[in-house]
């Protein structure tokens, strides 16, 4: 019924494609990982134009963002890897997990932790050290994918919530699981961090920005968090 329903997603009726729409997130409450997985398997047609895909990747926006409590480890790494391949048509996927931070910051950052401790990482790290040139590109875009969705809970959760976790998970799991090598040795990222690939850096700098945007627009609360808080960004030169 899903990949029925994503076949008429490409008729240009406004009030067709919002009744697509519902209703895949309708369905999405009672089968969420039937409809992703519908969902992901109809976006890897090449020849679905923008516009159509548009409505599929709202509509699982809509599904990840109203039942992050239900969403396993596969899934969650099934709708990172999407957001990671399509990183600027779904750019939505990484916004889910901010607004799910609005209300759920604890669950979103586990979730995300889940993903980063999953191996998933760990063979994408063993199989690209066999094809070098595909590792700087396709691991690379895990890696951004991953820190867009940090940069968009910096963003969206509450920012007496967020500001202690800066530190404590985010920053820290961005430099844990995304250090640089030099020659097998790992590397402290505030030396190497003009190194990093250019969309991992850029990913990394929006996130810094968004933070810094957010605690700025919002007052003094975010100098509650103390020196550390202000060091890790003056490590930062983006």
């Amino acid at each position: 019924l899903a990949i029925t329903l994503m076949d008429t997603s490409t008729d240009k009726d406004p009030d067709v494609q919002e009744q697509i729409y519902s209703s895949l997130c309708f369905m999405g409450e009672t089968a969420m990982v039937e409809v992703l997985e519908s969902c992901d398997s109809y976006l890897r047609q090449n020849k679905l134009s923008t516009t159509h895909r548009t409505i599929i990747l709202r509509a699982m926006e809509t599904i990840v963002r109203e039942n992050l409590s239900k969403l396993n480890k596969d899934t969650a790494k099934m709708v990172i890897l999407l957001a990671s391949n399509e990183m600027t048509k779904s750019k939505g996927l990484a916004v889910a997990f901010g607004i799910c931070s609005a209300h759920h910051l604890d669950d979103t950052l586990e979730k995300l932790s889940e993903f980063l401790k999953s191996d998933i990482m760990k063979k994408h790290v063993n199989f690209f050290n066999l094809f070098k040139d595909r590792a700087d590109g396709d691991l690379e875009k895990i890696k951004s994918a991953l820190i867009l969705c940090y940069g968009y809970v910096a963003v969206y959760a509450p920012t007496e919530l967020v500001l202690p976790r800066i530190e404590s998970d985010i920053l820290r799991n961005v430099f844990l699981y995304f250090h640089t090598k030099v020659l097998g040795i790992k590397v402290e990222p505030k030396v190497q961090c003009s190194s990093l690939p250019a969309n991992l850096l850029s990913s990394l700098c929006s996130a810094i920005h968004y933070a810094r945007k957010i605690r700025a627009e919002r007052g003094p609360r975010g100098r509650a968090v103390g020196g550390g808080y202000i060091t890790w960004w003056g490590q930062m030169r983006c």
